[in-house]
């Protein structure tokens, strides 16, 4: 919900309850990102904002100043705050490309972004790295609201993680949580098509840089990874906190430090 629409009284789709103005709000569900944007256009037809459609569509500023007079937003600075994000992100260039396709009066392909899909693991996997050398992780609230009965529980490192079920896949779990397979595979160092087994743990965020504990002392046939989804310990961080080469492993009764 990019646009943080509310419920109102003609919304029969999925809700999640927040606290916003007041505690526990009702508020629209989406799957993805493309469903918040259509409906947020639909939202628009009402005839609140009618008159609004009388302007230039790339007139943002006037869009901006109109949507607060229409009542849009609470805030009353609402129309300054988006026209400068607008400028200070050069948002309004996309305008030039989307007037383009109206005036051929047609609407982009939906196979374009399709296109795009490849570089899009990559992109977040970037982004994703960038975070992970700040360590800052992407937490789940305390509570997440799924639709299935998974039980998602809190390591002792504060990461979240489900346990993984008889039938389970990479990408069953990540359409259960609505979630990517990419995510799957990075917060638990699969490769893809790698299977998952009965009991596993399964981490929906990134693990940490360091553990809880000082050290781990390795058994028979545990390898690093092993030892890394047992205490949501990063296995790169594994690594070089105990001075191990990709692909090295450690060996039966030696001391992995931890942090």
């Amino acid at each position: 919900n990019h646009f943080g629409i509310k419920c109102h009284k003609d919304w029969d789709g999925p809700k999640i309850y927040e606290d916003d103005e007041t505690k526990g709000e009702c508020f629209r569900k989406y799957k993805n990102a493309h469903q918040s944007f259509e409906d947020h256009s639909e939202f628009l037809k009402r005839s609140r904002y009618e008159k609004l459609f009388k302007l230039k569509t790339d007139d943002y500023k006037g869009w901006a100043k109109g949507l607060k007079e229409c009542g849009y937003a609470t805030n009353n600075k609402y129309d300054d705050l988006l026209i400068k994000i607008i400028e200070d992100c050069n948002l309004h260039e996309y305008d030039k490309l989307g007037m383009e396709y109206i005036k051929k009066g047609k609407t982009p392909d939906r196979g374009d972004a399709g296109k795009r899909e490849g570089r899009k693991e990559e992109k977040e996997e970037r982004k994703e790295r960038k975070n992970n050398r700040k360590d800052a992780g992407t937490d789940l609230p305390e509570e997440i609201t799924i639709g299935s009965t998974r039980n998602v529980q809190l390591s002792a490192n504060r990461v979240k993680y489900v346990v993984a079920g008889p039938s389970d896949t990479q990408e069953s779990i990540a359409a259960d949580l609505e979630m990517s397979p990419w995510q799957i595979r990075k917060y638990n160092d699969l490769s893809k098509g790698e299977k998952i087994v009965e009991g596993d743990i399964v981490y929906l965020q990134p693990k940490r840089s360091k553990g809880t504990q000082e050290k781990h002392t390795v058994v028979q046939g545990e390898s690093l990874r092993d030892i890394s989804q047992q205490y949501a310990v990063k296995l790169k961080a594994l690594r070089k906190l105990n001075g191990l080469s990709e692909g090295q492993e450690p060996v039966a009764g030696a001391v992995i430090r931890l942090k």
